[in-house]
């Protein structure tokens, strides 16, 4: 089977190498732990050493260069410079099987009297892995009627602490209302617990005391999103231990 670099035909490949490596943790795995979790699939890379692509094809090669102006030879070249330059992912073909998504990470080219007549080069490529990032827009019912205050929380906010805690589907909260009435909901429309709520606050306040030593109500600019707290305990912020 022909070598094919991104539709460029190579007249002969000496040899191949396919290595398929994977990565294991260093550290111990607790018994009766998923061992899939601590192992990481690394990027299939493979080189073909000794390509040549000759200036006097025979058989089916020289049928193909017909179709094309000019020494092959030079024409290898000018493909494998062109695959380098444009860093694009490109399909191989090998003897071994096809790969889609390469990358070129080395091209050698030697260049002595044993190599005249045509292109000899040895290259490397990389098979890098493409994933699809799905969103989705989630629809819930607003208790307060749709009025104005409605709105999707970001991760940096309250609804983190919640999140982490206590909802799977992270980061995917919403809040209705203003402070200090606001309230939390799942994504499916399920109120977050008051108790819960009062502990993501307690969790908040604990985060931003830990860079401001003894805050006040004024240090913190008695932020809306944890004033609950604050009132709860008497307008002063119980110290940080």
């Amino acid at each position: 089977m022909a070598v094919v670099i991104d539709g460029f035909v190579i007249d002969a490949v000496v040899e191949e190498s396919h290595e398929y490596e994977s990565e294991v943790t260093s550290y111990p795995i607790e018994n009766g732990s998923d061992i899939t979790d601590h192992v990481r699939i690394k990027p299939i890379t493979f080189t073909l050493t000794n390509a040549i692509v000759s200036d006097t094809p025979i058989g089916g090669i020289k049928l193909i260069r017909e179709d094309f102006n000019g020494d092959p030879a030079a024409l290898g070249l000018s493909k494998l410079l062109e695959i380098r330059d444009n860093r694009k992912p490109i399909t191989v073909s090998t003897a071994l099987r096809d790969y889609d998504n390469c990358i070129m990470t080395n091209l050698t080219i030697p260049k002595n009297m044993e190599t005249d007549g045509g292109l000899f080069f040895t290259a490397t490529f990389t098979q890098i892995q493409l994933v699809t990032n799905l969103r989705t827009t989630v629809r819930v019912a607003s208790p307060n009627g749709g009025k104005k205050g409605s709105f999707k929380l970001s991760a940096t906010t309250l609804t983190e602490l919640i999140d982490i805690k206590h909802n799977e589907l992270n980061n995917h909260l919403f809040a209705v209302g203003d402070p200090p009435n606001r309230k939390y909901f799942y994504a499916n429309g399920t109120p977050v617990p008051d108790d819960i709520v009062k502990e993501a606050q307690r969790d908040s306040w604990r985060n931003k005391t830990r860079t401001t030593q003894n805050p006040t109500g004024d240090d913190l600019n008695k932020d809306a999103e944890i004033a609950p707290w604050y009132n709860d305990h008497g307008g002063a912020w119980p110290k940080w231990e």
